[in-house]
């Protein structure tokens, strides 16, 4: 890829993240953590997404919970499933499925485009 390619590039992706952040009102930690999925070939747990974000594990935890519950993430059972972690809890793994990412912030956005043609006719 040439230096002009690359730095279009660049500049889509940001433009994409700033997008993606503004629909979901996610903070900066939490973007981060969506970026670290989205270059990641296979599934990562919690703790190995601490050392490529360099933030306390609660705060990883949170992100990946809010990121999980809008759907912008999967996440499944570590595939050694009969390792407990604690009190009965296992592990998860994450991961972006990245066809399902674009279609839900496609549906997202036509809502919010829709919900704004709305409040501007009124």
């Amino acid at each position: 890829m040439g230096q002009t390619a690359q730095i279009n590039r660049n500049i889509m992706d940001r433009a994409a993240l700033r997008l993606i952040r503004s629909l979901y009102g996610l903070t900066p930690t939490t973007m981060e953590i969506l970026w670290k999925l989205l270059g990641n070939e296979r599934p990562i747990t919690v703790e190995e997404l601490i050392p490529l974000v360099g933030v306390p594990k609660v705060s990883i935890a949170l992100s990946l919970k809010r990121l999980y519950e809008l759907g912008l993430v999967e996440r499944r059972q570590r595939r050694s499933g009969t390792t407990k972690r604690g009190k009965g809890r296992f592990q998860f793994e994450y991961y972006v499925n990245r066809s399902k990412l674009l279609e839900r912030i496609w549906n997202d956005m036509e809502e919010a485009y829709q919900k704004l043609t709305l409040n501007l006719v009124k």
